[in-house]
């Protein structure tokens, strides 16, 4: 069970289509403080994920009750005389005292802007409340490697889902890092110039895109993090995954995006940065210096007196967004040498040399074995899902939340890779 909170913009348009598509959603619930009109696109469409909508602030503990994860969204507010961080922050302080007190044990996902502000802010209220759990508590930093993961592949003019760069730090421009040391595949990355990794840490770090490009992504990579948390509740093995937590390695700063494993009762492993560059050391350093400003400013967020948020009020997001598809960007025409994939082969599943590799724990299509598809059945999931990724770690009690240790050495992603390339030749 989903609950989502937050209702009125293209973000959450698509991140709660997203989230009913899910296969591994059962029930859906939309809460907002306002009335909201629930989209043409959530009512139409297969799907056997239950949606139900709550408005209004005396339905708020009716939508958390039993809620196995809490997402908590961005919001268009008008505000008048108080400045938006403040009206968000006395919204975000509701919405976590009703948390802490009906799903306490709920997986909270925070992707209200700026995150390395209010992630904190709500970490900070829930300590003060007493019942902090550090590993349940998870900023939606998703949508950073999935930009650079799609930058570096067409940099290499592969696929974006066989391309690895991590990015860790935070959420702002100054604060994403990322780590060319630890992309994959690390026999191509030598052959980047630096003057096109400077070029690409620019593009990560100063998203130019308009807001609707922005909100998709961010949408995507938000639903992406959800089936991470559901695949490790669920599965058999821990996932791996990059997000915004509470750190307790010797990075000197208190929230840190960093790679981590998700099991069933949160976060259980964050690995240390080993085996950087000097120059990635320089960027991590600038970023702990601006992750602890953000930090300050949860803290000031929390101490202020209760704003007057009479003159506030929560807005529809209007526009008529338009979703396009088969479009050539121009900067996007394929390679001279690079085939273009026919319409008919699309429809077939018999694509030579495409891996089946995905974001971890985001479900794709594979042809499940009899045993499988009974076991689908069971479950009353779609067949040709799969849940578990491939890169999920098989190795029981692999080591605390706080375990001070290099995801060099994981055996996640890289050795999956490997092994899929060498059956695939």
């Amino acid at each position: 069970k989903v609950t989502y909170i937050g209702l009125n913009n293209l973000f959450s348009r698509v991140t709660t289509l997203l989230l009913r598509q899910s296969p591994v959603v059962s029930k859906l619930i939309l809460y907002g403080d306002q009335k909201f009109n629930c989209h043409d696109e959530l009512k139409t469409g297969r799907s056997e994920c239950q949606i139900i909508s709550c408005c209004g602030k005396d339905q708020i503990f009716e939508a958390l009750e039993g809620a196995d994860i809490v997402l908590i969204g961005d919001e268009l507010i008008k505000t008048n005389n108080n400045s938006e961080h403040e009206v968000t922050a006395l919204k975000l302080y509701d919405y976590a005292k009703a948390i802490a007190q009906v799903a306490p044990d709920a997986f909270l996902v925070v992707a209200a802007t700026p995150i390395n502000v209010f992630m904190p802010f709500i970490a900070q209220l829930y300590s003060q409340l007493g019942c902090l759990n550090a590993g349940k508590l998870i900023g939606a930093s998703t949508v950073d490697t999935v930009r650079a993961n799609a930058l570096l592949a067409a940099q290499l003019r592969m696929d974006p889902t066989s391309v690895v760069l991590p990015v860790v730090g935070g959420c702002s421009p100054l604060t994403r890092v990322p780590l060319f040391s630890h992309a994959y595949p690390s026999s191509c990355i030598s052959y980047i110039s630096a003057e096109k990794k400077r070029n690409i840490i620019n593009k990560i770090r100063n998203n130019e895109k308009n807001k609707q490009d922005d909100a998709i992504e961010k949408a995507y990579a938000t639903v992406r993090l959800i089936h991470s948390i559901t695949a490790a509740i669920t599965g058999p093995s821990q996932i791996p995954e990059i997000a915004l937590v509470k750190n307790y390695s010797s990075l000197s700063v208190e929230y840190f995006a960093l790679p981590l494993l998700i099991g069933k009762k949160g976060v259980e492993k964050v690995f240390t940065l080993k085996n950087i560059t000097r120059n990635e050391e320089r960027m991590v350093k600038t970023a702990i210096e601006n992750m602890n400003l953000d930090v300050d400013k949860a803290r000031d967020l929390l101490t202020m007196p209760n704003v007057e948020n009479d003159d506030e009020e929560l807005c529809n997001d209007e526009e008529d967004y338009v979703f396009l598809s088969d479009v050539n960007f121009k900067n996007e025409e394929p390679h001279k040498d690079q085939k273009r994939i026919s319409e008919k082969d699309l429809k077939s599943t018999k694509l030579e040399g495409m891996v089946p590799l995905h974001c971890p724990a985001e479900p794709y299509l594979e042809t499940p074995s009899t045993t499988r598809q009974k076991s689908l059945e069971k479950k009353k999931m779609p067949p040709g899902w799969r849940l578990v990724p491939p890169s999920g770690i098989k190795k029981k009690n692999i080591g605390d939340f706080n375990d001070d240790s290099d995801f060099t050495n994981l055996p996640g992603i890289n050795k999956y890779l490997r092994q899929e390339g060498k059956k695939r030749r």
